[in-house]
């Protein structure tokens, strides 16, 4: 049973986490870690939220391709095609940050940056899934009017992870 008079036991990672802190300099490297891995799960966030989008699509070709409506569907398949191509940039992306023992290393501020940005891809990609659930419930009239739409989502958004790469190769 637990004790509550019973001092709390500090668990070995606790150690390890209080011993590295006493290591000067040690704790940047930890912060610049910690910000990479959330850089990383961010995009692979992101990432799945456009796979929503690629959801959408092909079920919108399904239905077209029921219908015989074989345009729509090669335009459908295109868009598929192209947040695909966004989704693995984005999941694909360069860390933004090195190791602890690699030879270049990239500053908090850049990082920052770096995290900053791609918290804007997250509503960007969130413009991409709304406009690509435009699409699917487009009557047929109104298709290739959405598609065109969820075309320019789509770029700003390759737009942006573009720009993303450009702060890491340290261009303004």
């Amino acid at each position: 049973m637990f004790d509550i008079d019973e001092p709390v036991r500090e668990t070995l990672k606790d150690k390890l986490s209080r011993l590295a802190s006493a290591i000067p300099g040690y704790g940047g490297y930890v912060d610049r870690d910690r910000r990479r891995d959330a850089d990383k799960r961010l995009r692979v966030r992101v990432a799945e939220y456009l796979g929503e989008a690629v959801t959408q699509l092909q079920a919108l070709a399904e239905r077209l391709a029921r219908e015989l409506k074989l345009d729509d569907i090669t335009k459908v398949d295109r868009a598929v095609s192209d947040v695909r191509a966004i989704q693995s940039r984005c999941e694909h992306a360069e860390y933004g940050a090195s190791g602890i023992f690699d030879q270049e290393a990239i500053d908090s501020a850049k990082l920052d940056a770096l995290y900053d940005h791609d918290l804007k891809l997250l509503e960007l990609a969130g413009a991409v899934v709304e406009q690509s659930h435009k699409v699917a419930i487009a009557d047929d009239g109104r298709v290739a009017t959405e598609l065109e739409a969820l075309a320019s989502a789509v770029a700003a958004f390759g737009n942006h992870l573009s720009a993303r790469e450009s702060i890491l190769a340290g261009k303004p």
